[in-house]
């Protein structure tokens, strides 16, 4: 059974309806007769199957103004004409269409305005609207932001304004919460909002129907239209899940209709193209309708979608932005503006790939949230490299094929798991397993009852579950910067020691055990030979063989000092690294801790520079603890630790320190000091100004004045040490040329390259 299938040109399928119904008879809207005020009350316009309705904004009632609209290449383009020729035009918002328009005196300045409401043609309904102003010249006074499932009626009291606010684990057919907010007022402002809880509506249409076939019949169609159509199983199940929870009809048995108008399971709005009502009743029809408005989006990619690598859909990584377009190419779904006043928990696609793991054992690795612009959609014209690791369509398998030996997880599907004494529903429940718990499986699988029953070992005993709620636990990678992005609490050590697998640190031909990471410097060795974007991490029930970064190659940290583990290291000297510039996720001041051996997170400056190569400094305040062992981290993981020194080591006690001299310098260059004033040469001597290296041993020098005598020079006599910290010393001994003293015993740090 083929669906009808849309163009996948919109500028020819749209047009060419637009084109047919203005050429039908006159519309069905009667005009404003001469004459009439603008106070009369507001009167709605439905656009939907036409091009054109006239209308009456100009402050003349004896002239009527035509509004239309037309195909402008990816967009439509509405134009209001008066008698003789144009009054305003502008183009629509991306993938939007005109749904409906209202007439009246929106803003209460006695003059008739136009209301003008777009719809995007995607899942989740959104809605934006325009107020154009009535008016001898029109103009466009509000152009709203997108509101999810929105609608707008205008009333004499004002235009009303309802919309959607979902909470976590809300699926779109079913938001928590409605919101009525009203508007107007000649500075076009909201005067008054309220909200009304939806959630006994939603728990009532979640509840089971006899209408609604069982979960695993609807999972077999959603996989076999998933198979015909070259789309991952795992995808279109997780996409269906979040639009509807799996349910064609709500619990009276009506087909399910949302807010927005979007139809059944797979929550379609707007899509005109196929039969109405066969997606309200047929299921099968209703999910091939949703696989072919997805392929549609996809087809957008290079155009008005960014690329993902070589966008081969075997891979789960290109759909990301496909999935993205499906509820709506809006900034409502930018992960950077979540959470919002609309969607409490993650961006639509996100919460999308999320129940693809988490329901249907399917890891897929998303496009870093850093790649993303923070203010406005990709480009289509932007390609991102896949996001590693890759993962392939078909790796979610062993949740149909689970086997004897497998070690078993319950899936999100359901909170609470019956095990019972035999397989089958007629069998005595005699415990349960909840979300997330594991066990091991020992026989099956049992046909029966529609479902497949397999005996597991399990903490509270042994028993017999439908494995239609379990997912293999199998190998899982995933990206180092995602899981520190949006679960960095999985590697923690009680969560680490709740899983039950061993963790790696990988990257090409490294295989790093997690703790070797955490202890010996590992993540330092790692980002000398690999960037941030090529490790992951791999969670496995079998030991691996460590294999060692190579000590070549060009990683993401070039170098770093003091290294792991170093001891004696000055009291005074700063921790300094290098990065790769060019690394597309951008170091952050607020991404550096330190942290001392008690656990305590210190006070330190953390300074930038250099531009094609990222230079850090992380300093203390004063100097550190002599004797004390401290940990940098980047990213809330281990770069260096280290001993500050044992020795004497240089010492800035009765100093206060100035900035330190920006790059490294030079082991050949003088070093020259500027003052405010000019300085009486009679007291730069050694006994004030001197030269000190890392461990407090004084360097010979030559002290100098420049000709204007607000500047020192001082000058090593012997080339200084590559790659090491000194400090230029001043006392108050210093005098300008009218006697003034320095206020302050000075300290001037720098350290020479390498």
């Amino acid at each position: 059974m083929d669906v009808r299938r849309l163009t996948k040109q919109p500028c020819t399928k749209v047009l060419g309806w637009a084109t047919s119904l203005a050429m039908l008879t006159q519309l069905s809207v009667a005009p404003v007769q001469a004459g009439q005020a603008s106070e009369a009350a507001p009167r709605e316009i439905p656009l939907l199957q036409r091009a054109m309705a006239q209308v009456e904004v100009d402050g003349n009632a004896n002239t009527i103004e035509t509004l239309r609209w037309e195909q402008a290449g990816d967009r439509y383009q509405m134009i209001l004409s008066g008698s003789a020729h144009s009054l305003w035009k502008k183009t629509g918002p991306l993938f939007y269409h005109p749904i409906q328009a209202w007439e009246g005196d929106a803003d209460h300045d006695g003059q008739r305005d136009l209301i003008i409401v777009w719809q995007e043609d995607a899942s989740g309904g959104t809605m934006q609207y325009w107020l154009l102003r009535g008016g001898v010249r029109p103009s466009l006074g509000y152009q709203s932001e997108d509101y999810p499932q929105g609608s707008v009626e205008l009333r004499e009291e004002g235009l009303f304004l309802t919309y959607s606010v979902f909470e976590p684990g809300d699926a779109n057919a079913f938001p928590s919460r409605r919101v009525e907010e009203r508007w107007g007022n000649r500075n076009w402002r909201m005067l008054a909002k309220k909200t009304v809880d939806n959630r006994k509506t939603r728990l009532s249409a979640q509840a089971g129907s006899n209408k609604n076939p069982p979960m695993y019949e609807i999972e077999e169609m959603l996989e076999d239209v998933a198979q015909k159509y070259g789309i991952p199983p795992a995808l279109l199940k997780a996409i269906a899940w979040q639009e509807s929870t799996w349910r064609q009809f709500d619990a009276n048995g009506n087909p399910l209709i949302s807010f927005d108008g979007g139809i059944g399971i797979m929550q379609l709005t707007n899509q005109w193209s196929y039969d109405q009502q066969r997606l309200k009743t047929d299921i099968r029809y209703n999910i091939e309708a949703g696989a072919q408005v997805l392929l549609d989006k996809r087809s957008y990619t290079k155009s008005l979608l960014p690329a993902i690598g070589s966008m081969d859909k075997d891979e789960m990584e290109s759909w990301y932005f496909a999935v993205w377009a499906y509820n709506g190419w809006s900034m409502y779904n930018n992960p950077h503006n979540i959470p919002n006043k609309f969607r409490k928990t993650a961006a639509y696609q996100d919460n999308v790939y999320a129940f693809a793991h988490d329901y249907f054992g399917q890891t897929i690795t998303k496009i870093p949230k850093a790649l993303i612009p923070a203010t406005t959609v990709p480009s289509g014209r932007t390609s991102y490299k896949t996001p590693l690791p890759i993962h392939v369509t078909g790796e979610d398998t062993r949740r149909r094929d689970i086997q004897v030996g497998d070690t078993v997880e319950v899936s999100g599907l359901t909170q609470s798991l019956n095990v019972r004494q035999s397989g089958g529903l007629s069998g005595r429940v005699i415990g349960s397993m909840k979300t997330k718990e594991r066990g091991v499986v020992l026989k099956g699988p049992s046909e029966r009852d529609g479902y497949e029953w397999y005996q597991l070992k399990y903490k509270n005993g042994t028993g017999w579950a439908a494995g239609h709620y379990m997912v293999a636990v199998l190998d899982e990678r995933v990206s180092l910067a995602e899981v520190l992005e949006n679960d960095a609490a999985s590697l923690q050590e009680n969560a680490r020691k709740a899983d039950g697998r061993n963790l790696y640190l990988q990257a090409g031909d490294l295989t790093m055990p997690w703790q070797s990471v955490l202890d010996n410097g590992g993540l330092a060795a790692a980002l000398k030979t690999y960037q941030w974007n090529e490790l992951w991490l791999e969670r496995t029930s079998s030991t691996r063989k460590e294999n060692k970064p190579s000590k070549t190659g060009t990683g993401w940290l070039e170098e770093l000092s003091p290294a792991w583990n170093e001891q004696n290291v000055a009291l005074t000297a700063p921790i300094t690294l290098q990065v790769d510039a060019d690394d597309t996720v951008p170091v952050k001041e607020s991404e550096f801790t330190l942290v001392n051996s008690k656990g305590k997170t210190l006070s330190v400056k953390v300074s930038h520079t250099g531009r094609q190569t990222e230079t850090w400094t992380i300093k203390p305040e004063r100097s550190w603890e002599k004797g004390e062992t401290y940990t940098l981290f980047y990213r809330n993981l281990p770069l260096t630790r280290f001993t500050a020194g044992t020795g004497k080591g240089a010492s800035l006690d009765g100093f206060e320190m100035y900035e330190p001299a920006g790059n490294e310098i030079s082991i050949y260059k003088t070093i020259e000091i500027g003052f405010s004033k000019a300085m009486d040469a009679k007291t730069v001597t050694s006994k004030h100004v001197w030269l000190e290296d890392e461990s407090g041993k004084r360097v010979e020098t030559t002290l100098s004045l420049s000709k204007d005598k607000r500047s020192l020079f001082v000058n090593p006599r012997k080339s200084l040490k590559s790659g090491s910290i000194y400090y230029v010393k001043m006392t108050t001994g210093l005098r300008s040329t009218a006697g003034v003293p320095m206020k302050k015993n000075m300290a001037y740090l720098f350290q020479t390259k390498r």
